[in-house]
């Protein structure tokens, strides 16, 4: 309310939140994470364990020392599930060197603008860095989903240079400012991303495919 973004909801029944807030969890539960550690950077209402932690050790970090108390009080209704840390994210990131089994980037002062040091290249290296080997980082970044603005066109091209791999999920495809979720990998030292490619004269995409359906299969 005081930054006039309804940034965080939570229904009273399920403790479910946004969409946006929805999918995030579905890729981060998507695995077993019983026993893993999740590194939430911008808080919020606390709505990404409200339902359930599925076993996860939750750390949300905010730079607003009194976010916790208001959330328990005003909005949850029930103690945060996790612990609490009120300090800048690139700081932190910058002064801790543990590893983290997901790393989830919700960084915003309302509800279109994202701290500037928060949304640069260094940055996203940064959260790739503290990523466990199989880490994951899942990110929300507010940006037209067609990407026909420069701004919407240069946060695309700045998180895909930081990690090895993502792919986005999108809540909406009109052409204005939409929650797009960036589910991305630690990102590699050493890797040629622009020859992993299929070419004509050398695709494997056949097999690759055959190869991948088979993974899936099995599991």
């Amino acid at each position: 309310m005081i930054n006039r973004s309804s940034a965080s909801f939570i229904d009273a029944e399920t403790r479910q939140g946004w969409p946006y807030i929805e999918m995030m969890k579905s890729a981060i539960f998507a695995d077993d994470v019983a026993g893993k550690d999740i590194l939430v950077l911008g808080a919020g209402g606390f709505t990404l364990s409200a339902e359930d932690t599925k076993g996860a050790n939750f750390t949300y970090l905010d730079i607003d020392p009194m976010l916790k108390s208001v959330a328990e009080g005003d909005f949850l209704g029930e103690p945060i599930k996790g612990d609490f840390i009120a300090q800048d994210a690139r700081a932190f990131l910058l002064t801790n060197e543990k590893r983290w089994d997901v790393i989830v980037v919700d960084l915003y002062t309302n509800a279109a603008a994202i701290p500037m040091h928060t949304a640069t290249f260094e940055f996203f290296s940064l959260v790739s860095e503290r990523l466990t080997g199989n880490g994951k980082a899942v990110l929300n970044i507010a940006a037209n989903p067609r990407l026909t603005d420069r701004y919407s066109q240069t946060m695309d091209n700045t998180v895909r240079q930081a990690f090895s791999r993502c792919v986005t999920d999108i809540t909406s495809y009109d052409d204005s400012l939409q929650n797009l979720v960036y589910l991305c990998g630690k990102r590699s030292s050493g890797v040629d991303r622009v020859a992993r490619a299929y070419f004509d004269d050398t695709t494997r995409v056949t097999v690759d495919g055959y190869l991948s359906a088979l993974h899936g299969s099995a599991r």
